[in-house]
């Protein structure tokens, strides 16, 4: 079978107005997309500093698609190109890396033309969030008495209450975890995952008495109650 290696080279032109289109509702989906993570997203990490790239993440993968979408020869170099490029992001939660997917997925929609595929991807993508954070996620946190407990403040004072207090606080939970911990410049900021026994109640009035003692800053909060 012979292979018309010209085809290779051939470039599809295409039309300013499919251009300008694709572009802006990549950037407007995005933006939309970025909007639904900021208010349901229940990652503890800073949601409008991670979210921040959404709309030119989505553009760039928009526009790539455009470029090479007609054109194998392009499509292989590209491959090339993005070999020597090494990408990396401080992606922690796999909710945050769904959200890049879906980000990028909406980019290549609109990159190949395909304006009602992205249109029904952002309406359906709200819909399973809001219905899965409105019903399903609450239910298991309220059921479960999840909680999370932040711990900020001078990495000496972080030190002395971890060591003289930090089982008080664990005979109030089922199960207390480091979920991520980040020190600098003699600063700390630790997250804790528990699932309380009792009412917040007694746990909170525990973790206020700590809180001026040693003086950090501790906040107790549902993992429900961050993602509203």
């Amino acid at each position: 079978m012979d292979i018309d290696l010209s085809q290779l080279n051939r470039n599809v032109a295409l039309g300013f107005e499919d251009i300008v289109l694709g572009i802006m509702l990549s950037a407007l989906s995005a933006y939309i997309i970025r909007i639904i993570y900021i208010r349901y997203a229940s990652t503890l990490n800073n949601k409008n500093y991670f979210s921040t790239n959404f709309v030119l993440l989505s553009v760039i993968t928009c526009v790539v698609i455009m470029v090479v979408k007609n054109s194998l020869a392009l499509s292989l170099g590209l491959v090339g190109a993005l070999s020597i490029v090494r990408f990396r992001t401080a992606v922690k939660e796999p909710e945050e890396l769904v959200y890049l997917f879906l980000v990028i997925a909406l980019g290549l929609a609109y990159g190949s033309n395909q304006y009602m595929l992205g249109f029904i991807t952002v309406v359906m993508s709200w819909l399973i969030i809001w219905i899965s954070q409105s019903f399903f996620l609450k239910q298991a946190f309220e059921k479960e008495n999840t909680a999370y407990l932040i711990v900020e403040g001078d990495s000496k004072n972080y030190i002395d209450w971890s060591a003289r207090h930090i089982d008080s606080i664990k005979q109030y939970t089922d199960m207390f975890s480091i979920k991520e911990i980040d020190s600098d410049n003699g600063k700390v900021n630790t997250i804790y995952h528990l699932i309380v026994k009792d009412d917040f109640k007694v746990l909170e009035d525990q973790i206020l008495n700590h809180s001026k003692k040693f003086n950090l800053k501790m906040t107790l909060s549902s993992n429900f109650d961050l993602a509203e």
